[in-house]
């Protein structure tokens, strides 16, 4: 009874590996090898793409709040200057209507200070 249980064992054995063997063989590689064509396809997913991925948005965060402090300290930058020239502006009209001329040569030489002219345009002044 041992001898036909153990006869039978194999039997069932042998024929498992015969369907193995046709089921590997189906997958187009030689019977006995395996096909590793279906997990060439697979996507690894590793926690170190995760945090390079954390790492770029927090690197595109940090510049892009850097430019937002440039644009401001352009921006009140040009605010200052655009008061200081709105300053001289008035302090010119209220000058002239009052017709004190010393301050507009005064005036007109802290302007000339600020932002010199060429030589061939103070020809021309």
């Amino acid at each position: 009874a041992e001898t036909a249980a153990a006869a039978e064992t194999a039997a069932a054995a042998e024929t498992a590996a015969a369907a193995g063997r046709r089921a590997i063989a189906s997958n187009g590689s030689p019977a006995g090898t395996l096909n590793y064509a279906r997990w060439d396809a697979i996507d690894v997913s590793d926690d170190d793409e995760e945090e390079q991925g954390r790492e770029a948005a927090a690197a595109a965060a940090r510049s892009a709040a850097a430019a937002r402090r440039q644009e401001e300290e352009v921006a009140a930058a040009m605010k200052a200057h655009q008061q200081s020239v709105t300053s001289a502006v008035e302090a010119a009209v209220a000058a002239s209507a009052a017709g004190d001329e010393a301050a507009l040569e005064e005036l007109s030489q802290a302007t000339r200070a600020a932002a010199p002219l060429p030589a061939e345009m103070e020809e021309l002044v």
